[in-house]
């Protein structure tokens, strides 16, 4: 909450920023870029029976968090890929590719930007 004598502090822009689910969670239907999203949506759904490509996404900006991606197509086999351009998914691959429908992985970041795997639901490739 604003203090009136001070403005609004950090804190408070945070928790918003956190509870806001624009930027909790966003779907996907295209090939895209992250830029500002990076950080920010924390929950990537990936819906299309064409592939999407997401890119510019640094581990380093997910510090502390955990991240899901999760393939929301109703169906098709195709290869929705997901780039990290600093950071790893697991400590050594930099994209995880989703093929089927409902197939997700959860990652948690450390400072660095490197990722823990805590659930890999389907068959979630790394490389």
């Amino acid at each position: 909450m604003a203090n009136p004598m001070y403005g609004q502090n950090k804190a408070d822009t945070e928790v918003a920023v956190q509870s806001d689910s624009d930027v909790f969670l966003k779907t996907y239907t295209a090939s895209a870029a992250m830029g500002s999203d990076s950080g920010k949506v924390r929950h990537i759904q990936l819906s299309s029976t064409s592939v999407i490509a997401m890119t510019a996404i640094n581990g380093a900006d997910y510090a502390g968090q955990i991240v899901s991606v999760k393939n929301t197509s109703a169906s098709g086999t195709a290869a929705h890929t997901v780039t990290l351009a600093g950071g790893t998914w697991n400590g050594t691959a930099t994209v995880v590719t989703l093929n089927a429908p409902d197939e997700c992985i959860v990652v948690m970041f450390d400072s660095a930007g490197d990722g823990t795997i805590l659930v890999n639901v389907g068959s979630v490739a790394l490389s």
